[in-house]
This record gives C-alpha cells, sequence and structure tokens, in this order.
C-alpha cells in the first residue's frame, strides 16, 4: 500500500513540475545490495513527504546502484563522476566513509553550509576519523558500524570472570578458562587477523588500542609503540590462539557466536535481534591499557559534490540536513537497527533497549587505512601480507613496519631522519656547507696586495660576480634536502639558470674583448661592461618568467617494494619548450665561448688564463647536459638519483673554483716566496717553451700572410689559433714585446733566486 502512494506522489510531483516548472530536482546516488535498498527508499520518500508538507517545491530521485560486481566499481564510477567537471548528473552521493580522503577534493565543505548545532550532534570523534579530508567536513555520516569484543557471560559468570579491559587481562582470563574448561573445541580469542578487509582493520584497530592514551593520535609507523603493539599481538596468538585461528574469517567468528565456542569473539556490531538470541555481551575491544580502546569505523557518509549548480546548492542543503536529522536516523534504527553517529541517541530509551548504549558511547574510533597514492585494496593487501608475514612467518617487527612504512610515506632527502643512508647525506650537506662558505670568503684574498698579480685577468668586479654565480649554483643542492615543493623546484631553477650565467659572462665579456684584432664589438663592450651583463641577466629574467607561468608540478613516484619519492616536472609544451630554449641558449653562449678561447689559445699575455677557464667552462657545460638528461631517467631509489645530483653539482663547482681562482691562489701561497711575479712568471715550462716557439714563428712570418680579408673564417679562426695576440701592432714591435717579456721572466726568476 505504501509504495502505492509514494509512486501516486512521485506521478504528482512530476505533473507538477512540468507544468509550472518550479520544483528543483536532486539527484542522490547510493549503493546497496537488494536487501539493504529500502533503507534509502525508506529515507527518500520521507524526505520527499517532508517536502510536500513543507511545500518547499524541492524532490529528491534516488538511484539505487546494485548490480555492481562490487562496491569497488562503484566506487570508481563515483570517483570519474565527482572527477568530471560540470558534471550535474547527481547532486548527492552516499559513499563508504574508506573513500573520504579519495572523493574528500570533489565534496561540499558542509561546515559552511550547516548550522553548527546540527554538526555538532554527531560524534566529534567519528567526525574527525571518518568525515574529513584536508579539514573540511565532506560528509556526514548516516550509519555506522564497529568492531566490538563479545565475550562469552556463561563461562564468565561460571568462572567469576569480569569482561577484560587489557590484552593481558584478555590473555589471563582466556587461559584460566581454558584450562579449567579442557575442551578441544572452545576458541579463546579469534582476532580476525585473516587476508581480507578485516585482517587490516584488525591490524589498525589493534595498533590504535597500543597508544599512550586516549588522547594521543594513532602511533607512528615505526615508534617503538607500534613495535610492542605487533609484539603483543603475536604473544596474543602465541598462547591463547594458533594461526589457524588468528587468520580465520568473519563466517569462523560468526560460527563462534552462534554456537557458543568462543570465549572472546571479535565481530562487527550486530542488530538488536541477532544479540537477544546469542549468550555475549558486547564491550569495546580491549587495550594496552584499561580506558584504551580502538574500533574501525565503518559506514557510509551523505555528501555533496562541490561542481553542485548555484540554483541547487540552497535545496541540496535543506535535504542533507534533514536526510542526517535525529529524528529520521532514529527513525531508520528503530525500523532496521542500523546504527547512527549522533551521541544523543544513545540517552534514548527506545534505542538503549536495543542497543547496550554504554559501549556505544565509550568506543575509540580510528578510520580504516587508506592511502593519497594507492589504490584503496591494493594498499590494504600490501600492509595486511606484511604484518601477516610477521605473525606468521616470524620475520622481524622493525624490518616489517619499514617496510610499510615505505608504503605509507612519502620519502625524501633529510639530515634528520634516521635513514639508511642518513651519514652520507651528512657528508655531502657538511661539504656543500664548507666549500659554500671558502668560496665566498675566498673574495676577500682579491683586496690583498701580494694577490694582485694573480688576479689580473679579471677585475675585481667581474671576479666577484662570477664566484657569486659558482655559490648559487652550489647552493642549489640545498633546495634539494627537505620535502619537494613547487617553491624549491622553481628556487632550484632560478639558481642553476642565474648562477651558470652569472658565472660565465664575466669570462665571456673577457674573451671579446681580448679578441686578436681589434674591432668595433670588442671595443664597445670594453667600454660597457655593465651593458653586457645586464643584457644577459635580463635574458635570465625572462627565462626564469617564463619557466613561472609554465605549467609545473611535483609528481610523486610510487615505487613497488621501495620508497615513495617526489620530484619536480615540467609538464605541457609551453613548459618544455621554455626549458630547451634555455638549453640552446645556454649551449650558443658555450660555443661561442669555446670559438673565442680557441682563438685566444696561444695568445703570449692570456694563454694560462684562456686554459684554466676552458676547463671550468667544459665542466659547466657537461654538468648542466648531464642534469638535463637526468630529468628524463625513472630512479627507483630517490637517494639515487640525489647522489648523482649533487655529485654533479660539487664535482663542477669545485673543478670551476680551482680553474678559475683556487689555482691562482694556489701558485701564490706555493711557489716564489714572497715575490709578486707576473702569472706568467710561473706557468710551467711547456708553456715558457711554447711562448719561445711562438716568438720565433712571429719573426720569421709576416703577420699579414696568416691573416687577410680574402681568407675563409675556418681559415682565420685558425690562423688566428696559430698566431700571436698582437693584432695591431707591427711585427717588429711583436717580437720585441715578446722578447721583453721573455727577459722580464728570466729577470724576476734570477732575483728570485738570489733572495
Amino acid at each position: 500500500m505504501s509504495k502505492i502512494i509514494n509512486l501516486y506522489i512521485w506521478i504528482i510531483l512530476c505533473f507538477i513540475n512540468k507544468i509550472y516548472g518550479k520544483n528543483i530536482t536532486l539527484n542522490v546516488v547510493a549503493y546497496a545490495t537488494e536487501d539493504y535498498s529500502n533503507i534509502y527508499k525508506t529515507m527518500i520518500n520521507d524526505f520527499n513527504e517532508y517536502s510536500i508538507k513543507k511545500e518547499l517545491d524541492i524532490y529528491v530521485d534516488l538511484t539505487v546502484i546494485s548490480n555492481s560486481d562490487s562496491y569497488e566499481s562503484y566506487a570508481s564510477m563515483v570517483q570519474a563522476l565527482l572527477m568530471k567537471k560540470n558534471n550535474n548528473k547527481y547532486d548527492l552521493y552516499y559513499y563508504d566513509n574508506a573513500y573520504t580522503q579519495e572523493y574528500g577534493p570533489y565534496l561540499l565543505d558542509l561546515e559552511k553550509y550547516l548550522p553548527k548545532d546540527h554538526i555538532d550532534m554527531f560524534n566529534s570523534k567519528l567526525l574527525s576519523q571518518s568525515c574529513i579530508y584536508e579539514n573540511k567536513l565532506v560528509g556526514l555520516p548516516y550509519t555506522t558500524a564497529y568492531t566490538l569484543l563479545y565475550s562469552n557471560t556463561k563461562l564468565l559468570k561460571k568462572y567469576n570472570k569480569r569482561i577484560p579491559k587489557t590484552w593481558d587481562e584478555l590473555i589471563e582470563t582466556s587461559k584460566y578458562i581454558m584450562e579449567r574448561e579442557n575442551d578441544p573445541e572452545l576458541i579463546a580469542y579469534n582476532g580476525l587477523f585473516d587476508e581480507s578487509e578485516n585482517g587490516i582493520c584488525s591490524i589498525y584497530e589493534f595498533i590504535y588500542s597500543c597508544r599512550n592514551s586516549t588522547d594521543s593520535p594513532f602511533p607512528d609507523i615505526t615508534s617503538e609503540t607500534t613495535i610492542n603493539a605487533l609484539n603483543l599481538m603475536k604473544k596474543l596468538k602465541k598462547e591463547i590462539a594458533s594461526d589457524d585461528i588468528f587468520q580465520s574469517d568473519l563466517f569462523f567468528g560468526l560460527k563462534l557466536l552462534l554456537e557458543g565456542k568462543g570465549i572472546f569473539v571479535k565481530f562487527w556490531t550486530l542488530d538488536y535481534n541477532s544479540l537477544e538470541t546469542l549468550s555475549y555481551k558486547t564491550s569495546v575491544l580491549p587495550g594496552i591499557k584499561e580506558g584504551i580502546s580502538g574500533s574501525v569505523v565503518a559506514g557510509y557518509n551523505l555528501g555533496i559534490t562541490n561542481n553542485i549548480s548555484p540554483e541547487k546548492l540552497e535545496a541540496s542543503i535543506i535535504a542533507i540536513k534533514y536526510l542526517t536529522s535525529k529524528e529520521l536516523l532514529k527513525k531508520i534504527f528503530l525500523i532496521e537497527n542500523i546504527l547512527a553517529g549522533i551521541d544523543s541517541l544513545y540517552d534514548d530509551e527506545d534505542i538503549c533497549k536495543k542497543v547496550d548504549c554504554e559501549t556505544m558511547k565509550n568506543i575509540q574510533p580510528i578510520h580504516r587505512p587508506y592511502s593519497k597514492y594507492y589504490e584503496i585494496k591494493f594498499y590494504n593487501q600490501k600492509i595486511s601480507n606484511f604484518v601477516l608475514q610477521f605473525l606468521y612467518k616470524n620475520e622481524e617487527a622493525s624490518e616489517v613496519l619499514e617496510k610499510i612504512r615505505d608504503l605509507t610515506r612519502i620519502h625524501y632527502i633529510s639530515v634528520i631522519d634516521n635513514d639508511a643512508y642518513k651519514s652520507l647525506i651528512m657528508v655531502i650537506f657538511v661539504m656543500t656547507h664548507i666549500l659554500f662558505y671558502m668560496i665566498l670568503f675566498s673574495l676577500i684574498l682579491l683586496f690583498f696586495k701580494k694577490f694582485d698579480a694573480k688576479f689580473q685577468y679579471l677585475s675585481k668586479d667581474s671576479w666577484i660576480i662570477s664566484i657569486i654565480g659558482l655559490a648559487m649554483v652550489l647552493s642549489s643542492i640545498f633546495t634539494l634536502y627537505g620535502t619537494v615543493t613547487e617553491i624549491k623546484c622553481q628556487l632550484y631553477f632560478i639558481l642553476i639558470v642565474i648562477g651558470n650565467t652569472l658565472n660565465l659572462i664575466p669570462v665571456f665579456h673577457k674573451f671579446i674583448v681580448d679578441f686578436p684584432e681589434t674591432n668595433k664589438i670588442s671595443m664597445y663592450f670594453k667600454k660597457h661592461k655593465y651593458y653586457f651583463f645586464l643584457g644577459f641577466f635580463m635574458c635570465d629574467l625572462i627565462f626564469v618568467l617564463l619557466h613561472f607561468l609554465s605549467d609545473y608540478k611535483v609528481s610523486t613516484f610510487i615505487i613497488e617494494d621501495g620508497k615513495n619519492y617526489r620530484e619536480c616536472n615540467v609538464i605541457g609544451k609551453f613548459g618544455f619548450s621554455v626549458v630547451i630554449i634555455i638549453i640552446i641558449h645556454y649551449l650558443l653562449i658555450i660555443c661561442v665561448m669555446l670559438i673565442l678561447s680557441y682563438i685566444e689559445w696561444n695568445q703570449n699575455f692570456v694563454m694560462f688564463n684562456v686554459r684554466m677557464m676552458v676547463y671550468a667552462i667544459y665542466s659547466d657545460v657537461l654538468s648542466v647536459i648531464l642534469l638535463f638528461i637526468l630529468k628524463f631517467i625513472s630512479f627507483n631509489n630517490y637517494f639515487y638519483k640525489f647522489i648523482i645530483q649533487s655529485v654533479l653539482l660539487l664535482l663542477s663547482v669545485v673543478i670551476s673554483y680551482i680553474s678559475m681562482y683556487g689555482i691562482r691562489i694556489f701558485l701564490n701561497l706555493n711557489e716564489l716566496k714572497n715575490t709578486e711575479l707576473n702569472i706568467d712568471c710561473v706557468i710551467n715550462n711547456s708553456f715558457r717553451r711554447r711562448i719561445d716557439s711562438i716568438s720565433r714563428t712571429e719573426s720569421q712570418l709576416n703577420y699579414s700572410e696568416y691573416i687577410d680579408k680574402k681568407s675563409s673564417i675556418i681559415l682565420k679562426i685558425r690562423n688566428y689559433h696559430i698566431g700571436n695576440s698582437i693584432s695591431t701592432l707591427s711585427n717588429e714591435n711583436s717580437i720585441i714585446r715578446v722578447k721583453n717579456i721573455n727577459e722580464s721572466m728570466v729577470s724576476n726568476v734570477s732575483n728570485a733566486s738570489v733572495k
């Protein structure tokens, strides 16, 4: 009869909506087997009747999915619908609270729309464990289920024992009764540590029941608390159960309850009608200490898509407020024996006649395990397998927990964490700091008179700019430490790009100015050095800006049976194009510098400097290319990538620093004590022999025969390379200058010997 009335109401509402167009239709979707689909229909019909009575002009249209292969199929469908932009197929969703973290980004924050007193009706611990996503209330519970301890009242009364409050008390009571009963069919405790989802729930709540206090959060997975919990779990199995009993499934537990063959049985909440026929009393699960417990909470929440249209938003708030009201949930409980999450219901006499209200008030809920990085079923199976290896295959607790830790967290480079690579990470960290400060403080030597001769090649300001650039490249290593964030990713890029530019541009400028033939470009940049520097710096700023505008994200790499980690990635064609342009720009600069260095390779007065600078250039370009290639290589270990990156940067900086700057300090401190000599006086004998050879060549050949306007560019470059550096002087003056230098060198060395 009621179905006919509901159908009649629905037809009338549709008719009114079609004629007047005022009625707002909300679409709600739920999953249920055929046995439970009537629960949803009852609730929705109640609301529609309420809407008619209050003239709300709101109608809720229910879709119950019951033909899916499993809830996972329904869950995948819901996630696909929620993620789809501009999808208006459903406005409200009934969903399993295990998926709160997956659905959370796409659901409305109800705290912004619902009255505070309505939210405060619900158990705050229940809301925090099953309805919160990133501090947003993305659903309200309409049904809940918990795991409880069922104690055999007949046996406890027989031996005058109370319901255990701690795990140790459960062991002692079980041993006592088992010894006296001497019944091989009697089971002390089933555990429910099987390979299904129930197994992972049992593991989670057992660890939670071993925390230090009721206010303590879930223990860190590798903490001493968790290790003690696993050892207690094994003790429980060893002393009052067996592998087979602990691995038994839900049906075995139900059989124990029905036959009365279990002293203590862990099972999900049963309805009142079932409990009336059993000789068992429910209580919260024991804990490591009296007063501490833990029960996994299962059940369904009701949420609103955050993609809901504005005209439906107000109507959906009215609907969800009614559908999660105390009155309706009480009615559903009394009809269907389904638990609700409203605390005050367990002070209601009608409710307490059908459920142990005291037990329900004392439940300490913990959410079912979840992961942002894995599909729930796979994640639960992995954790369960790890713990079961400890329980049934005698693996060490610390080893198992380390595997779970690797599965449940994102690893990063840290000098604090007790990681297997901590010592090596610390070595690199300390080396980087020492080198960074050594490079910067060595700039002070520029202002000591006895070092003037060694740093004549570049001006003081050019040296400072170059060395600061080198320090910036080195400091990019610091961005590899700690949690990977977009800011760190961008900072790494800025330090590498601008650092390399500042390091090389002063040398590039010097190469141009020292070109062996007088030209307008060299003359102009000799007079306008800072225009040259500013031009390249502005290019880098443009590149950095384009990089900020490109699609940039921190990617998470999930490593099966390894350590998960994150790294920076540029996504999209625009971002990749920007990176390619920067690399091409950098390589073009390097190519021009190498050509100029080839031209000036044998110049008498800069030969040593040019050759040292070339070593630095090769080091820089090699590291940049290798770092670029490294971005396209996948690693199964985050530490290996860090080592390669940091070592490449360290080697590049060390080689560049020694070649450009450090060797000059070394020469000054270790050769020709207290003698201020020109840098050319301390180059090795092979360099001196090369100068003499070039001088003899100059005396025999006329410069104009080598360089002539009709020569090809390649031939000119070659002739510059084997010629000398004096482009504007005559051959005669050139010979005299080289001879004077050689005489000066001999004189200085002789004086040094005498002293």
